[in-house]
C-alpha cells in the first residue's frame, strides 16, 4: 500500500524531501515499495514500478539505513512515485561493521513500527542520524549509543522514566536504584516494586551523563570509561524498549 503525503503539500506534482530508508518490500510482479522517514512529512511508503526487475536505475540507493534527498511525484488518487534519489550518505563504513550495523538495522525497525505514517517527527530523524554517526566510532560501546538514542528518543516524545529522583519518595540519593519504565525507584521503596534492573549509584550516572550531554562532550567523556557492565546497559535498553512499544508498537 503506497500512502499519500500529509496535508498542506500540494495535491499533485513533484515533492523534494530529504530522509532515510527504513525498509523496502518487494511485490510479486517485480516492483518495489520503499518506507521513507522524510523530513517535514514523516514515514512515507513510495512507489517504484519495476524496482524488483532487472536492471534498476536507483540500485542499491533504495537499501535501508541509505540517507539522501528524494523527488517524489505525487499522482491525483494520492500515489506517489520515486522520480529520483541522491545519496548523501550510505553508512558505508557502517555497513562493514556487523556487530554495530545491527543496532542501526534494529532501530530502522522500531521507527517503522512505532511512528504513524506522515506524521512529522524531524527531531526523531536527526536523533537517528546522529546516532548512526555515533555507532560509526569503535571506540564508544554501541550498547551505550542505544540508550542515548532510545532514552533522547523518550524525551522528545514526553515518555522517559524519571532517572534522577526516585518517582516514589522524590529522594535523590541511594545506594541502589531499580529502573523501571515507571522510574527509578531507591532502596526504600523498590521493595513494592516488580522486575525492572537494579543498578547502583554510579551506574545510574553513567546512564544520566550519555543521555544529557551533548554529542561532541558524549564522544570524548564516553571513551574514558571502564566498559565491564555491558550486559548491564543491555538490560536497561530493554526497559526503554518496553516502554516504547507497550505505548506505541502495533
Amino acid at each position: 500500500m503506497v500512502f499519500d503525503l500529509t496535508s498542506g503539500a500540494q495535491r499533485q506534482g513533484t515533492i523534494r524531501a530529504k530522509g532515510v530508508v527504513l525498509r523496502r518490500l518487494e511485490t510479486t510482479t517485480g516492483d518495489r515499495n520503499i518506507y521513507f522517514f522524510l523530513e517535514k512529512y514523516g514515514p512515507t511508503w513510495i512507489y517504484v514500478p519495476g524496482g524488483g526487475r532487472g536492471k534498476f536505475r536507483f540500485g542499491g540507493a533504495t537499501e535501508p539505513l541509505v540517507w539522501g534527498t528524494v523527488d517524489i511525484y505525487r499522482t491525483s488518487n494520492n500515489r506517489c512515485y520515486l522520480k529520483n534519489l541522491d545519496v548523501k550518505e550510505d553508512f558505508w563504513t557502517l555497513r562493514k561493521m556487523p556487530d554495530r550495523l545491527k543496532f542501526a538495522m534494529e532501530w530502522a525497525k522500531l521507527l517503522a513500527q512505532v511512528l504513524l505514517p506522515q506524521e512529522k517527527n524531524d527531531e526523531v530523524l536527526g536523533l537517528f542520524y546522529w546516532s548512526m554517526k555515533l555507532l560509526e566510532d569503535f571506540e564508544i560501546p554501541p550498547e551505550l549509543v542505544e540508550w542515548r538514542f532510545l532514552s533522547r528518543w523518550l524525551k522528545l516524545w514526553g515518555i522517559a522514566p524519571e532517572t534522577r529522583m526516585c518517582s516514589e519518595c522524590r529522594r535523590q540519593e541511594s545506594k541502589w536504584w531499580l529502573l523501571t519504565s515507571e522510574g527509578i525507584f531507591c532502596d526504600e521503596c523498590k521493595r513494592e516494586q516488580k522486575g525492572g534492573v537494579k543498578v547502583d549509584s554510579f551506574f545510574l550516572s553513567v546512564l544520566n551523563k550519555s543521555s544529557f550531554l551533548k554529542r561532541p562532550d558524549f564522544v570524548e567523556w564516553s571513551k574514558g570509561l571502564d566498559w565491564v557492565q555491558l550486559n548491564l546497559i543491555k538490560k536497561c535498553n530493554r526497559v526503554l524498549l518496553e516502554t516504547l512499544r507497550g505505548k506505541y508498537a502495533t
